[in-house]
Protein backbone atom coordinates (compact mmCIF):
# COMPACT_ATOMS: atom_id res chain seq x y z
CA UNK A 1 0.00 0.00 0.00
CA UNK A 2 1.29 3.46 -0.90
CA UNK A 3 1.41 5.99 1.93
CA UNK A 4 -0.17 9.24 0.71
CA UNK A 5 -0.03 11.27 3.93
CA UNK A 6 2.35 14.24 4.16
CA UNK A 7 3.29 13.24 7.71
CA UNK A 8 3.68 9.48 8.30
CA UNK A 9 1.91 8.13 11.36
CA UNK A 10 3.66 6.05 13.97
CA UNK A 11 1.81 3.27 15.78
CA UNK A 12 0.91 3.97 19.40
CA UNK A 13 -1.17 2.42 22.14
CA UNK A 14 -1.96 5.41 24.34
CA UNK A 15 -4.99 6.06 26.49
CA UNK A 16 -6.64 9.45 26.18
CA UNK A 17 -9.67 11.40 27.30
CA UNK A 18 -11.42 13.76 24.93
CA UNK A 19 -13.22 16.82 26.33
CA UNK A 20 -16.18 18.54 24.66
CA UNK A 21 -19.27 20.60 25.48
CA UNK A 22 -17.04 23.42 26.78
CA UNK A 23 -15.25 20.98 29.11
CA UNK A 24 -18.42 19.70 30.79
CA UNK A 25 -18.35 16.31 29.04
CA UNK A 26 -15.59 13.78 28.44
CA UNK A 27 -15.09 10.35 26.87
CA UNK A 28 -12.19 7.91 27.01
CA UNK A 29 -10.45 6.91 23.80
CA UNK A 30 -7.46 4.95 22.56
CA UNK A 31 -4.84 6.68 20.39
CA UNK A 32 -3.66 4.07 17.87
CA UNK A 33 -1.68 6.12 15.29
CA UNK A 34 -0.09 9.52 15.73
CA UNK A 35 1.64 12.07 13.48
CA UNK A 36 2.39 15.80 13.52
CA UNK A 37 -0.88 16.49 11.68
CA UNK A 38 -3.27 13.74 12.71
CA UNK A 39 -4.16 10.68 14.72
CA UNK A 40 -6.40 7.64 14.62
CA UNK A 41 -8.58 7.40 17.70
CA UNK A 42 -10.66 4.42 18.80
CA UNK A 43 -13.86 5.00 20.81
CA UNK A 44 -16.13 2.51 22.55
CA UNK A 45 -19.21 4.48 21.44
CA UNK A 46 -18.49 6.26 18.16
CA UNK A 47 -22.10 7.41 17.73
CA UNK A 48 -21.66 10.00 20.48
CA UNK A 49 -18.38 11.50 19.20
CA UNK A 50 -18.74 15.21 18.37
CA UNK A 51 -17.14 16.77 15.28
CA UNK A 52 -14.79 18.97 17.32
CA UNK A 53 -13.25 18.37 20.74
CA UNK A 54 -10.11 18.87 22.83
CA UNK A 55 -7.60 16.08 23.41
CA UNK A 56 -5.04 16.68 26.18
CA UNK A 57 -1.86 14.67 25.62
CA UNK A 58 -0.02 13.78 28.83
CA UNK A 59 3.07 12.82 26.79
CA UNK A 60 3.76 16.40 25.62
CA UNK A 61 1.57 18.40 28.04
CA UNK A 62 -0.32 20.06 25.18
CA UNK A 63 -4.09 20.08 24.63
CA UNK A 64 -4.82 19.55 20.94
CA UNK A 65 -7.96 20.99 19.35
CA UNK A 66 -9.31 18.14 17.21
CA UNK A 67 -11.57 18.11 14.16
CA UNK A 68 -12.90 14.74 13.03
CA UNK A 69 -12.14 13.89 9.41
Amino acid sequence: MIERRKFPRSRTYLGGTMHFNHGFSSMDCLIRDLSDEGARLIFTNSVAVPGKFDLPMTQDGITHHVRMA
